[in-house]
């Protein structure tokens, strides 16, 4: 259900192929239509779904029953209680994603179960990944509890942008933290978090201007 100009389309189109599965495409007209997109869904049965909290709200506001053998995955912008709490009953499973384009779709995932009475974390990092929660001065990992910058590092990190070598230089920059692999990176994601009693990540906002609309990116003047 995703564009193609939407990073998280490549897990999309390729997770299933890789794995003996099949891709169902969703006109962008059937998205924005709850109706339709509730009758696609009951007609082709999906084992799994991705998509942002505003797509999951239209369904909800279809009068979408659920399915109780599918999973989906919610990202691209922060997941509201109140909808986690009408998602949950509804489906199998219910995952909240985590991750910047620059790491390469998703880096931390969080399964929602039960009732939630405060904002779901994000989770941990999966496989592959690492995050650091740093204080954006001296660049130390801060105590647990204490908010500071979300840096993310791992195997699917990007190499930069294009042709914009100072904002690359910037926001990528040398992992001191890792030593298993030669000159490692991480990225600097201008998220705030900071690890909860479980160790899990809670995002407290930006460290700038940034906002985020139905999963876009919106640098404010």
């Amino acid at each position: 259900m995703t564009t193609i100009c939407f990073d998280i389309s490549v897990m999309e189109l390729f997770m299933p192929l890789i794995t003996g599965g099949t891709v169902i495409i969703c006109s962008a007209k059937t998205q924005r239509d709850g109706i339709a997109l509730k009758t696609l869904i009951a007609n082709t049965k999906p084992d799994i779904i991705q998509a942002t909290p505003a797509t999951w709200s239209i369904l909800i506001e279809s009068a979408w029953v659920g399915d109780p053998e599918l999973t989906i995955l919610c990202g691209g912008e922060p997941l509201p209680v109140s909808l986690a709490n009408n998602l949950t009953p509804r489906v199998k499973e219910l995952w909240n994603m985590y991750g910047p384009t620059e790491v390469t779709v998703w880096c931390t995932a969080k399964r929602i179960e039960g009732k939630l009475s405060s904002p779901p974390t994000i989770g941990r990092p999966i496989q592959n990944t690492t995050a650091y929660i740093l204080d954006m001065d001296t660049l130390q990992p801060v105590a647990p509890g204490k908010q500071g910058k979300l840096f993310l590092g791992g195997e699917q990190n990007a190499r930069g942008y294009n042709k914009r070598p100072e904002i690359t230089a910037e926001k990528f920059i040398p992992d001191p933290f890792r030593t298993d692999v030669e000159n490692p990176i991480m990225y600097d994601s201008g998220d705030l978090a900071r690890f909860n009693d479980d160790g899990e990540i809670i995002c407290c906002g930006r460290a700038d201007y940034q906002v985020k609309i139905n999963g876009f990116r919106i640098e404010l003047g």
